[in-house]
């Protein structure tokens, strides 16, 4: 199959398989309705991890990936929530009852003409390689521009036949036809309701890839990590699982088997963010979303919550087009 057009508003689960014998998405044992990709906002279906005798969650109930968008606004500061906001669902599931059965104000934006929506397989060798999705949306914020600008949305997931980590490419394309800047243009992705293994209250530290090695972003005192005193620091990872070493205890010197996840980007826009609670909203003091990454906890101790990358974009000229790297991985730390 290479690209196809589809109707958002009816026909959004999409992409029956995507996964390898270490991780997939969207699948639970015994469905008979499994899916991987949602068509409304382009997100994965929950990831799982083989671990050599079962699959095991990546997300609470096998819950989707999450998204957000902000544009307009005043953006004097990197992180704001001025302006318009849209954001999908985190909880659609794609083996409920009613997958289908979605919200937020994201898909409120979507435009339904004929082609707006298409996604391609083509790049899949069997179910592994790359699928794209793509979309049309139409945002609001007459302080800013003439009131709407198009924009075409753009996702590309990549897994490898054997990898334990996906990539995802997200692309906003401003399509305007009447020439608009999209302005304070602020994207977020994450996951608004963690789940690891088989622990739904899980350690979260925030840190950096330095000559390829996890880095938190915090100081090691007697043996465990501390919030640092001005956690104003940037980060462009947030490692997610039950037992990190020396957070909530001493570290022992051995490395837990444990399964952990990994969220983490190689843009310098990127800005991680761990909470301590649960939600994918931006009115919601329980959600990722609410918080300024530079002013949120570089450590959650043992707590069931959400996550997130905060990108701050630049200001998208009609025509021109920003995208970032994102990448997720689920396996043994």
């Amino acid at each position: 199959m290479s690209l196809v057009a589809f109707d958002p508003t009816s026909n959004i689960n999409l992409v029956p398989v995507f996964g390898n014998q270490y991780l997939r998405f969207g699948q639970e044992d015994g469905a008979s309705n499994e899916v991987a990709l949602n068509g409304q906002s382009g997100v994965l279906y929950g990831p799982q991890y083989y671990d050599g005798t079962t699959w095991k969650d990546g997300s609470f109930g096998n819950f989707n990936f999450g998204i957000g968008l902000g544009v307009g606004g005043n953006g004097t500061n990197t992180w704001n929530l001025t302006g318009s906001l849209y954001h999908n669902q985190y909880y659609l599931n794609a083996n409920s009852s009613t997958p289908n059965q979605g919200g937020g104000s994201l898909f409120a934006a979507r435009k339904t003409s004929s082609g707006s929506f298409t996604y391609d397989t083509s790049g899949l060798d069997g179910t592994t390689g790359s699928i794209t999705w793509s979309g049309v949306f139409e945002f609001s914020d007459s302080a800013a521009f003439d009131g709407k600008v198009e924009v075409r949305l753009t996702r590309t997931y990549a897994l490898g036949a054997s990898s334990k980590y996906v990539k995802e490419t997200t692309s906003i394309e401003n399509i305007d036809p009447n020439g608009d800047s999209l302005t304070n243009v602020r994207l977020w992705l994450g996951l608004g309701d963690d789940y690891v293994g088989d622990d739904d209250s899980n350690d979260k530290i925030k840190g950096n890839i330095i000559n390829g090695t996890f880095t938190p972003l915090s100081s090691l005192v007697s043996g465990q990590y501390q919030q640092e005193p001005l956690p104003s620091l940037r980060a462009n990872a947030v490692l997610i699982g039950s037992e990190y070493p020396g957070v909530g205890s001493p570290i022992t010197g051995s490395e837990p088997d444990s399964l952990f996840e990994f969220f983490f980007t190689d843009s310098s826009s990127g800005y991680a963010i761990a909470h301590s609670s649960y939600a994918w909203d931006f009115t919601d003091s329980n959600s990722a979303l609410y918080y300024d990454p530079l002013n949120s906890a570089s450590i959650v101790d043992a707590a069931d919550g959400s996550y997130a990358i905060y990108y701050r974009l630049p200001d998208i000229a009609a025509g021109s087009s920003e995208s970032v790297n994102t990448f997720f991985s689920l396996a043994p730390l």
